[in-house]
């Protein structure tokens, strides 16, 4: 057989796996990595060691570190009391409230929690203030899976591990941190404005006033560990911000070296050491390590099918005529097809970073749009419920009857963000950070 039937089994492979992670619930990587095996070795002659050279070390690295330092704000509760200290700051303004929350959630997830950790615990908040204050149960449901789905996409997120990781592997190693960012305000700002148009259409600004109890303060260990958050975010960012508005050696310097998930080692070491939380419960518990084999599966996989040579395939087919645009029309419309079914972060960007990576190289196109075409593409509908983080936000509401509603109202605010986000790509908008 040729590298071209090598190819098409490859990728075949990948929606195998898809399925039978469906049909079995047993993780996707697992699937992925004997697939990559049988092809690999068994049909184009691979040797064991060089297959699992495939095996993203960088990408495992950087989700294990990040996740290990930020879980200790969250097996501590400061990110729970920090959200409900500030939700209580602004509980005389009900009106914007959907507004506050959405930048709570965003927050949350800038601070290290995966976006099913943000949406746990503040689905149940969300909806218990929807109901004081008679705002729609949809808007807080697509706050909350949004908001936390832009957090992550920073450098130091889920999403943004894996993007950062993804880029490193090529010519755009040096605009991984970069393109994270980019990809984080296009997140934010195009769900910010499709949570308005929402907020508009269901009355959001007819919210009546509610009174809460007031939450617990920040005890010394929340203190000290977020001010250790603190402290790391600003010297990850920083430099990193500086580089990207006015590049100079000083920050140049300490951009290449002040890497997150270094940094991230150093804060996790600082936060054990003053006894902060539970290192072996973070380790066991809030690590994502079946992100981590989902992750890596795929991509060992996908590496199988590019040692057959599908990247030359993709690269060649890209040199044609075909337009940028309608390029970016099929990232986001696949990917937003695909993470209906299946993880965005653990599959589909993995799957379609690689593409719009070599798109941008193959004819040097906008490096932000076509990024963001194969992420945001995959994310925007991460928050259907039939997703893990849309699950969880469905869960969260405790009427019974709503709950029933909340998928419908879930799928429906689904298709309008995916909408948004196709209209926000092949307008152009998406790649203005460029």
């Amino acid at each position: 057989m040729n590298n071209h039937g090598f190819m098409i089994f490859s990728l075949a492979a990948v929606f195998v796996a898809i399925v039978l992670n469906n049909k079995t619930k047993r993780n996707t990587g697992l699937y992925a990595i004997a697939f990559a095996y049988l092809i690999g070795c068994f049909g184009m002659g691979m040797k064991v060691s060089a297959l699992t050279q495939l095996f993203s070390v960088k990408i495992l690295f950087l989700l294990m570190s990040v996740s290990l330092f930020y879980g200790y704000a969250v097996n501590n509760g400061t990110l729970q009391v920090l959200a409900s200290q500030i939700i209580y700051r602004f509980q005389n303004r009900a009106k914007i409230i959907p507004f506050i929350l959405y930048f709570v959630c965003f927050i949350l997830a800038v601070f290290g929690a995966s976006p099913p950790v943000v949406c746990s615990f503040m689905a149940p908040i969300c909806f218990a203030i929807a109901a004081k204050t008679g705002i729609h149960p949809a808007i807080m449901g697509m706050l909350i899976a949004t908001g936390s789905g832009a957090g992550a996409c920073v450098p130091w997120g889920t999403a943004g591990a894996v993007i950062c990781g993804m880029a490193k592997d090529t010519q755009f190693s040096e605009h991984a941190f970069g393109i994270s960012m980019k990809i984080c305000f296009n997140f934010f700002a195009g769900a910010l404005l499709v949570l308005i148009v929402l907020y508009m259409a269901l009355k959001g600004y007819e919210a009546r006033p509610m009174y809460l109890k007031k939450p617990e303060r920040l005890n010394k260990v929340q203190k000290t560990n977020l001010l250790i958050v603190l402290t790391a975010l600003a010297v990850m960012l920083i430099p990193a911000l500086t580089e990207i508005v006015a590049p100079n050696p000083v920050t140049g310097y300490l951009n290449r070296y002040f890497d997150p998930q270094m940094i991230s080692i150093l804060g996790a070491i600082a936060c054990s050491a003053l006894g902060l939380g539970d290192e072996k419960k973070i380790i066991r518990d809030v690590i994502p390590w079946g992100t981590i084999l989902s992750v890596c599966g795929i991509n060992m996989l996908l590496g199988v099918a590019t040692e057959a040579g599908i990247m030359e395939l993709v690269e060649s087919f890209l040199h044609s005529d075909i337009s940028m645009g309608l390029i970016v029309l099929v990232l986001i419309v696949c990917g937003g097809f695909l993470s209906f079914f299946t993880g965005g972060v653990t599959v589909v960007i993995p799957l379609l970073m690689p593409i719009a990576l070599s798109v941008t190289a193959a004819r040097d196109a906008n490096l932000t749009l076509m990024t963001s075409a194969a992420a945001l593409g995959a994310l925007a509908t991460g928050m259907s419920p039939f997703s893990t983080g849309g699950s969880l936000v469905v869960a969260g509401m405790p009427d019974e009857e709503k709950r029933t509603k909340m998928v419908n109202w879930q799928l429906m605010v689904t298709f309008v963000v995916w909408g948004f986000f196709i209209l926000f790509g092949v307008t152009g908008l998406y790649g203005l950070l460029d």
